[in-house]
């Protein structure tokens, strides 16, 4: 490390001539210890410390150039580039040797595909775009594992995905709020004769015996079998429920009237 040697003065030791002439020396030492690392992400500070000494004065230089107010015997690095330190003791300065601070690349900011509304007791998938490692927010709160490129969620919430790249360096997604619908309310179904009808809803599905009538979409279904009847409805957000089963038990006669039914809890 750079040592720099100082006449600090010197004298006679006669007054006459011939005497003993002597010479004082100073050595005063600048170095920059070790940092902890050399490299730095955007937004990142890297320490650097001189030597200490009683009286010791500091200047600090980036690129070559003072660096205001660095006058301590530290000094946080924000910026790549190229650091000394100048040490002055008394009437003797000596400049350290150089400390070179490189800046990582930083990741992209993640993007968060998905989903923005689901139904209640439905399960969606987020998924952020690609990076080294990622660690998942719901409400500025980590989620537990939450350590993967994508999550399943069932809860809404604000949603977030922090990710690092292969340097270290992280990025933040912006807030993904995601909502919950409720479900419609569970159809009814009456029935007049041969006609089975819905209670209103936007979209309408029937079945028999479990298994879904083709065209069968609108509010009203005419029936013309005996079976287990009941409709699927679906909401403007696209959330869905279904209605009991209505049983048709006996054979339907064209021209008579439809026999008994009964409607039933959906188990």
């Amino acid at each position: 490390f750079p040592v720099t040697i100082c006449w600090t003065g010197g004298f006679n030791t006669s007054s006459t001539e011939g005497g003993i002439f002597k010479i004082s020396f100073q050595t005063t030492t600048a170095l920059i210890n070790p940092p902890s690392r050399t490299s730095l992400c955007a937004g990142e500070t890297i320490l650097l410390t001189a030597n200490t000494g009683t009286g010791f004065l500091y200047k600090w230089f980036l690129n070559g150039v003072e660096i205001p107010g660095g006058n301590g015997f530290s000094l946080p690095a924000t910026a790549p580039g190229v650091y000394t330190v100048e040490v002055t003791d008394g009437t003797c300065t000596a400049l350290s040797a150089a400390v070179n601070i490189t800046q990582n690349p930083s990741p992209n900011q993640p993007i968060i595909f998905g989903m923005n509304a689901f139904c209640a007791g439905d399960t969606i998938l987020l998924k952020s775009s690609p990076a080294n490692t990622y660690v998942w927010y719901k409400n500025s709160v980590p989620i537990q594992n939450a350590i993967a490129d994508s999550i399943f969620i069932s809860e809404p919430g604000t949603y977030k995905v922090k990710i690092t790249n292969t340097f270290g360096c992280e990025a933040n997604s912006t807030d993904y709020l995601v909502t919950q619908n409720p479900l419609p309310s569970k159809p009814i179904i009456t029935r007049d004769s041969t006609l089975l009808t819905s209670t209103a809803s936007n979209f309408y599905q029937w079945y028999k015996n479990d298994v879904e009538i083709p065209f069968a979409t609108q509010q009203t279904y005419r029936v013309v079998e005996t079976g287990e009847y009941k409709v699927l409805i679906t909401d403007i957000n696209g959330c869905q429920n279904i209605s009991d089963t209505m049983s048709v038990f006996e054979s339907i006669v064209t021209g008579k009237q439809i026999g008994r039914a009964s409607c039933r809890e959906r188990v």
